[in-house]
């Protein structure tokens, strides 16, 4: 916690940082994969009570929209390539994915080992997720439009005048689009047609029915084995962070620390393949279980989420460490950041957080890939029942009760400001 402290304070006391730093070089320090410090919820909480009723289990039911990949940790950070291919409708080229290099890649070590034990693929078997960026439907060829294009492109209903429905799906979870008079009567309205009718039922949770863990997302989602492993105890401090939180320092400079960034990158990466994919595979419970699994999910996808062997991370962690070497200081601060999301994912999202805010300064732009849709918010709010439960306390921090005001540790006066804003 002093480490994490003292990166988090170095754009406000960087003597302060240096010090610490220099006093946790001889100190014992978490280093293994399994070194974690974690929330005690699931001891103080009735295990009955746990799938409906604690609290960050309950933020992955009613947030259920959250729980869809994001592209920008498959394709950016992970590896994913889609491959893309292009066709010629109403004289227009169009490009779709049709499929990816997942399969080849976990084996020979040009994709994340964390694909497979932190995500699930879509119900076309693809690793495609959702852009941070406002998707309004006017490019043809963005990226959404690739995704969805995939589905349909290649179906006899593009072609054959008397199709008038597709049906997509895994078996017992099939989806059908029927087509509107228009699309039904002539050929060049079905593209345009199609790709508006998928967009709209993603975009609409249509796919999923608004449940997370079902068979049928047209898109990526997060693998329900890891959250809803009630053995995870929600881990608030991990090795993970320790190595990448020393990496950072290596490269900023901030003050004396015993390795270098790129050894402290590369064991950040194998440390979270590792711990996750232990968090997925031994996952010991199930809808009958008591805590159990929410009664929603499918019974196939808790099978198919689990990895079908571990991946070595070694290969990987190799390439990614390859990649960091090339980069200038500021992109290997952001790609620290980057690992560090992707490590505590939905979980501990407080530290993310911080770190997201006091990088501003550092990067210049915020690290965090959140959708263009949301305002940022520099600090949560205080409770307002603190006025009249106590007003001395609150005439002392309602003046910094604005969250368009950022916290002191950030170096920053004024609000980042998010694309839409």
């Amino acid at each position: 916690m002093r480490l994490r402290w003292a990166i988090t304070i170095s754009e406000m006391r960087p003597d302060l940082t240096q010090t610490v730093l220099s006093e946790l070089t001889a100190k014992p320090l978490f280093d293994q994969y399994n070194d974690v410090a974690g929330l005690a919820d699931i001891a103080i909480v009735a295990p009955h009570r746990l799938t409906s009723e604690l609290g960050i289990t309950r933020g992955f039911r009613e947030r259920h929209w959250e729980h869809r990949a994001p592209a920008y940790f498959l394709h950016d950070v992970m590896g994913v390539v889609p491959n893309e291919q292009s066709t010629v409708v109403n004289g227009q080229t169009l490009y779709y994915f049709d499929g990816d290099n997942v399969a080849d890649g976990l084996l020979n070590g040009t994709v994340d080992p964390r694909v497979a034990y932190l995500f699930s693929a879509s119900v076309n078997g693809n690793y495609t997720g959702l852009e941070s960026a406002w998707e309004d439907g006017t490019d043809p060829n963005s990226y959404l439009s690739k995704v969805v294009r995939g589905y349909y492109i290649n179906h006899p209903i593009m072609t054959d005048i008397s199709v008038h429905s597709i049906t997509f799906g895994t078996p017992g979870h099939e989806q059908t689009i029927n087509l509107n008079e228009a699309a039904q009567a002539d050929l060049s309205e079905r593209e345009p047609f199609l790709r508006n009718a998928f967009m709209t039922r993603l975009g609409n949770s249509q796919d999923t029915q608004g449940q997370t863990g079902s068979e049928r997302s047209i898109i990526s989602e997060y693998n329900v084995r890891p959250r809803w492993n009630w053995d995870i105890r929600f881990p608030t401090m991990h090795a993970v962070e320790v190595a990448l939180l020393k990496a950072e320092a290596a490269v900023r400079g901030l003050g004396p620390v015993q390795g270098s960034a790129r050894e402290y990158y590369r064991q950040a990466i194998e440390m979270s393949s590792r711990y996750w994919y232990e968090q997925n595979v031994n996952n010991r419970y199930n809808k009958s279980t008591t805590p159990a699994m929410p009664g929603w999910f499918a019974d196939s996808r808790i099978e198919r989420d689990r990895p079908s062997m571990e991946y070595n991370a070694g290969p990987f962690a190799d390439h990614m460490a390859q990649q960091f070497d090339a980069m200038s200081d500021i992109e290997k601060v952001q790609a620290i950041f980057d690992q560090l999301h992707l490590h505590y994912n939905h979980f501990n999202y407080e530290t993310v957080f911080t770190s997201a805010r006091r990088l501003i300064s550092y990067l210049g732009d915020n690290p965090a890939n959140i959708y263009e849709t949301l305002l940022w918010k520099e600090r949560n709010l205080y409770n307002p029942n603190v006025q009249a439960t106590d007003p001395d306390a609150w005439a002392i921090i309602s003046i910094d009760n604005d969250f368009e005001k950022p916290v002191w540790f950030t170096g920053r006066s004024t609000k980042w400001r998010n694309v839409l804003e």
